[in-house]
């Protein structure tokens, strides 16, 4: 997968789907997303502090979201 200094603008789909299904194999389930969105964003918050601004906070989870749902939208269910 491409990383670069400019962040997941430079991922491609293809790669975040075959992300997913590597994910599958390793025994990730959906639910399992969340549980990794709940503790992302705690340690957002944690590690930022007053700098996790509801703006950030917003920004981060339209990030996860997009990224987690193309993911799991690469494995059948």
């Amino acid at each position: 997968m491409p990383r670069s200094r400019d962040g997941v603008e430079n991922l491609s789909d293809a790669a975040v789907r075959d992300l997913g299904r590597r994910h599958a194999r390793y025994g990730v389930k959906a639910a399992d997303y969340d549980t990794v969105a709940v503790a992302l964003l705690g340690t957002l918050q944690q590690a930022l502090g007053s700098e996790f601004t509801p703006t950030v906070r917003d920004a981060w989870i339209a990030c996860y979201q997009t990224l987690a749902g193309e993911m799991k939208a690469a494995v059948p269910v």
